[in-house]
């Protein structure tokens, strides 16, 4: 009975798209004319009266989505290559869907586009686990941030403690140069001068701070990765002297600039930073405790960040182990800043890895991508 019902191709075609669950379609380019299956309207949740001509098609996406997929469009006709893309579809009772959508052009002998069709098929429940698991991640990145700030708050007080102390002593210093007849104004310009500049550090301080632990939807922006080093470690700088270690920069000249987000770049730095003062903390006292941050161009496309340390190595059994979650050296550690960092390294298009320096001790790098510059 099946092979009575199924006589010609396109019978086998439709009920195998139904088995997949896949939608087929066809923009009739020079008639403009969309031709969607049954399947594929219900994707869209519109019926084939409401999908009749390309723009009531691309009405149907979602307003931020549409001039994008039309580019899309018009970039497969131009190049003539396969068009790939996923977009969001607004379904009448408001509701978002995401559909993948693949097609191939059609053309004349002289290079002019006559149809485009393909395939679709609904992501929408991809597209939400995505979500889901990337709202779990930017969860946990945080709270590794507030567990850093947990183990940093005494060297953090110090360091406020700093420019607060300076700007009473300055004031007191002040009220006693007021009281004189007549005034040192001259002495007095310069205590203001010293409070506004305790004040500037202490604002930049808690600006950095602020910045590290905020809970926010992340940004991408330009960033210069010596800048964000010299940041780091200013934030580092009174825990790095009570675990009396020496941090040496060796920032590159005139590295190529990245795209990605301050703080999570921020967070990764400051992850390697306490990660290789934590492993010199077995060597005594006396022992040469020394962390060096190098920034280098590492290909044509990467910029690298190396941090080492002059403590004992890592087992080479576990060099790729300290990345997974959980695993840690630390006796209160969570076992989650290196594989946070891994994971937001990648997210960015780089890669981290780590390494034994031939002279002792280890190094964890890090690369990403740099902006790169088209000449037009």
């Amino acid at each position: 009975m099946l092979k009575n019902n199924c006589t010609n191709s396109n019978a086998w075609i439709n009920l195998a798209v139904q088995a997949a669950d896949i939608g087929i379609w066809s923009w009739d380019i020079t008639r403009d004319r969309i031709e969607i299956t049954e399947f594929g309207q219900i994707l869209y949740g519109r019926t084939f009266d409401d999908l009749t001509n390309y723009r009531a098609w691309l009405m149907t996406l979602c307003t931020d989505d549409q001039e994008p997929t039309h580019q899309a469009i018009q970039r497969a006709l131009t190049e003539k290559t396969d068009y790939r893309n996923e977009h969001r579809v607004v379904h009448p009772d408001g509701s978002l869907g995401w559909i993948a959508i693949q097609g191939r052009g059609d053309f004349d002998s002289a290079g002019k586009p006559l149809r485009l069709a393909g395939v679709l098929f609904d992501i929408t429940l991809r597209k939400q686990t995505e979500q889901m698991l990337e709202n779990q991640q930017r969860m946990l990145a945080h709270m590794a941030r507030v567990a850093t700030l947990g183990e940093l708050s005494a060297a953090l007080a110090h360091e406020l403690n700093q420019p607060l102390t300076a700007i009473l002593c300055n004031a007191q210093a002040g009220q006693r140069f007021l009281a004189k007849t007549p005034p040192d104004t001259e002495e007095l310009h310069a205590i203001l001068a010293d409070i506004v500049e305790a004040d500037q550090r202490a604002g930049a301080m808690v600006s950095r701070l602020k910045g590290l632990f905020k809970k926010e939807a992340l940004e991408q922006q330009v960033l210069n990765i010596n800048t964000l080093i010299e940041e780091a470690s200013q934030l580092l700088h009174s825990d790095l002297i009570a675990k009396q270690v020496s941090l040496l920069l060796h920032p590159a000249a005139d590295l190529p600039q990245i795209m990605g987000d301050p703080v999570q770049v921020r967070q990764v730095l400051i992850n390697l930073i306490m990660n290789g003062a934590e492993a010199m903390s077995a060597l005594a006292a006396d022992d040469s405790r020394q962390l060096r941050i190098c920034t280098s161009l590492h290909d044509a496309g990467n910029l690298e960040v190396a941090v080492t340390d002059t403590g004992p190595g890592i087992v080479p059994q576990m060099l790729e182990r300290i990345f997974e979650p959980f695993v840690t050296g630390k006796a209160d550690g969570l076992g989650m800043g290196l594989a946070i960092s891994r994971t937001i390294v990648t997210a960015h298009g780089g890669r981290l890895w780590a390494d034994n320096a031939p002279d002792g001790g280890a190094t964890l790098r890090f690369t990403l991508p740099i902006i790169q510059e088209f000449n037009l």
